[in-house]
């Protein structure tokens, strides 16, 4: 990314009332911005969203951050949930100005059908809902993942493959319960943007 085209973008913020006047403040949320975007389309996004309304002051940021991860998952690994907007926001917030799309056909393999066909695997999987999980020849490696309490092993794979799988090992500092919570909500979020 281009550190004069981020500065450019984030000095957009100042519009909003308290926003920091000194400029080390300034540099630390274009740093910010730096470590969780990976280019200036995702950056414009987010000072579009922050400037658009939602916020009658600069919120902090820590809502900025909460922001971004409603629509991208950050370069950096860190999400946040916005204190503001806890349920997230809606697609109109998300993207003011889209039109609807009309909404597409799932599509599923027949009951009980199994596929080894990799093309088709990562199609269902694109496409599968949790009323009719297809069954599959391959899991995912336990030794890689772990299953979210009473998620299916398609679940799973699903969830991995859109970034949220974790080592065993890994420490958390919330309930198993509280994460899925966080990602399955901003999972929802990414999706219907």
């Amino acid at each position: 990314m281009n550190l004069e085209i981020v500065m450019q973008i984030v000095s957009e913020l100042a519009m909003l009332p308290f926003y920091p006047s000194e400029p080390e403040a300034r540099l630390a949320i274009v740093r910010l911005v730096g470590k969780m975007a990976t280019n200036e389309s995702q950056v414009r996004w987010l000072i579009d969203r922050m400037t658009s309304g939602l916020y009658v002051k600069w919120p902090g940021p820590a809502e900025l951050r909460a922001v971004f991860c409603m629509k991208f998952k950050p370069a950096d690994n860190i999400e946040a949930v916005s204190e503001i907007y806890p349920d997230g926001l809606t697609r109109e917030q998300l993207n003011p100005g889209a039109k609807a799309l009309p909404a597409a056909t799932p599509l599923q393999l027949p009951p009980g059908e199994v596929t080894t066909d990799p093309e088709m695997k990562e199609l269902v999987v694109a496409c599968a809902d949790a009323t009719g999980m297809p069954s599959f020849a391959w899991a995912p490696p336990r030794e890689w993942t772990e299953l979210e309490p009473g998620e299916t092993e398609l679940q799973g794979l699903i969830r991995v493959t859109r970034g949220f799988g974790r080592m065993q090992s890994e420490p958390r500092a919330a309930t198993d319960a509280e994460i899925a919570a966080i990602k399955q909500a901003q999972e929802a979020n990414r999706r219907s943007a």
